[in-house]
């Protein structure tokens, strides 16, 4: 003869549904995501449905608050049960024989999944791992941990449907108010809760700090690490993640800063085992044409391109809150919620050889593309194709081997194209891109890289205050995020966690 079921109050009910929709919505925020960044475990089929259902806009945000709450609510659920001595129910799992061996694991093992999905996912979101290997083994288990929950929570859902004859599933079959409310009990609960709710997303959005002093020596932006330049700075390891080529697609950089009376100084470096600087044009017999992979996906390309490294200065909030993802025909859009954010951009083509970086800055959204990319106000020179798009012909051809990746202007190093002396074999590559020093406010940044034994080091500066309204002055504090490219036009690696950047 069976016991009676349990009692179920509606607290407890009302946390258990509250579970359930929020497991919901982590999961198909994690689709979208997984989406985003390729999901080569899913079938393409698959990918183009998930595409369809699932959620855009500041998803990373969405999945790390509802996956805060989840954790608040199972405080509040387990710390209620505790208050009431309702905590025998589920303690009468592992004793009582109307509750199955399959329900007994069901449970335990949805207990363990969700507490391995929920360490990794704060490691992930916070930057916790070391390395490429660290990150590939955190996402690894969120990840398996992900799918393993949703075949136990079928699991689960089929054995209480099976199970409801037996009043051992009442969670919600019995009546809708069984069990009275302890108002005592559901007040200790609901503050333990959002006291570790709050505890848990202040965790995961405290920045570390980054400290800005008075250079020790004066600091050479050559690429090169002289003795002693960068004596004193402040340093952190930033830990990227969900950049293409490259290894276990994470790269740690480290970053550096210092300052002096009118000048600001950041030091970048991270591991790269290519130096890749392949922007060229081919000819074909159609023409000359830009050197392209046969597929490029929504984010460009990603064999054929350049390295770059970029740094967001904001004083609202890290990158990723500026992200909104879309759908996989046009995967997202970068823009502020109306403050004005700084980036710089360096690339090893387009900008290293003319010692410098490309300035931009993110804002409110505009035109029909809705996007808040934007490039400060360009006097004269800068990079461009070399090409002519419609004769496709090049604009000008190397005449040194010097000049295999790049054309600098004002060197005597190339010539005026002229296609009735075109005598290039069929294949041959010449550079795609045009670089001259760029004046105005988008020449404000004096940058340099050097790729040595598979290491890019790369020193940046600017004034502390340019007077532009698109630039950040350098005072009190900012919020700093960094991206790094390993030959890819737009796949970087990023981090969701940003930098607090304090001038002293």
């Amino acid at each position: 003869m069976s016991r009676p079921a349990p009692t179920i109050s509606l607290p407890a009910r009302t946390a258990h549904a509250l579970a359930i929709a929020l497991f919901i919505l982590l999961a198909a925020t994690g689709l979208r995501i997984a989406v985003v960044n390729g999901a080569e475990w899913l079938s393409p089929e698959v990918r183009a449905l998930i595409d369809r259902l699932t959620p855009t806009g500041n998803i990373y945000r969405l999945h790390l608050f509802a996956g805060v709450l989840l954790a608040a609510t199972g405080i509040f659920y387990c710390a209620y049960l505790l208050f009431t001595g309702e905590h025998r129910r589920l303690t009468d799992l592992f004793h009582r024989s109307e509750y199955s061996f399959t329900r007994k694991l069901t449970y335990l093992s949805m207990l363990v999944l969700a507490a391995a999905a929920l360490l990794t996912g704060t490691s992930l979101a916070a930057g916790l791992y070391s390395g490429g290997p660290g990150y590939l083994f955190n996402s690894f288990v969120h990840q398996w941990s992900f799918r393993l929950l949703v075949l136990f929570a079928a699991l689960h859902t089929l054995e209480v449907s099976l199970s409801l004859r037996g009043r051992v599933a009442c969670m919600f079959s019995g009546k809708p108010l069984v069990g009275a409310v302890r108002w005592p009990a559901l007040a200790i609960a609901a503050a333990v809760a959002v006291a570790g709710g709050t505890a848990l997303h202040v965790s995961l959005g405290r920045p570390p700090t980054l400290a800005c002093r008075a250079a020790g020596s004066p600091i050479v932006i050559d690429g090169y690490l002289g003795e002693g330049e960068w004596a004193g700075a402040d340093s952190a390891i930033v830990q990227t993640q969900g950049g293409a080529n490259f290894l276990y697609a994470a790269a740690p950089v480290t970053v550096k800063t210092a300052r002096d009376r009118q000048r600001i100084f950041f030091l970048l470096r991270w591991p790269d085992d290519t130096r890749s600087l392949n922007r060229h044009l081919v000819k074909t017999d159609t023409g000359w044409i830009p050197e392209r992979s046969v597929f490029t996906g929504p984010y460009g390309e990603d064999i054929f391109f350049e390295d770059q490294a970029a740094l967001y200065f904001s004083r609202s909030g890290g990158c990723a809150s500026t992200c909104h993802v879309g759908r996989a025909s046009r995967p997202g859009r970068h823009f502020t919620g109306g403050d004005t954010a700084d980036v710089w951009v360096w690339m090893a083509v387009s900008t290293n050889p003319t010692a410098e970086a490309d300035d931009r800055y993110w804002a409110a959204p505009a035109g029909e593309s809705g996007d808040g990319r934007f490039f400060d106000n360009l006097a004269a020179g800068g990079y461009r194709d070399n090409l002519d798009s419609i004769l496709r012909f090049p604009y000008f051809v190397p005449t040194h081997r010097l000049f295999r990746d790049w054309l600098l202007y004002g060197t005597p190093g190339y010539e005026a194209y002229d296609h009735r002396a075109d005598t290039f074999p069929l294949g041959h590559r010449i550079p795609a891109v045009l670089v001259a020093p760029s004046t105005g406010d988008r020449g404000d940044i004096e940058a340099r890289g050097v790729w040595r034994e598979g290491v890019w080091t790369v020193e940046l500066s600017r004034l502390l205050a340019t007077g532009s309204p698109t630039d950040i002055g350098f005072q009190s504090e900012l919020y700093l995020g960094i991206a790094v490219f390993d030959n890819a036009e737009k796949k970087h690696a990023g981090h969701l966690r940003p930098l607090r950047l304090v001038m002293e």
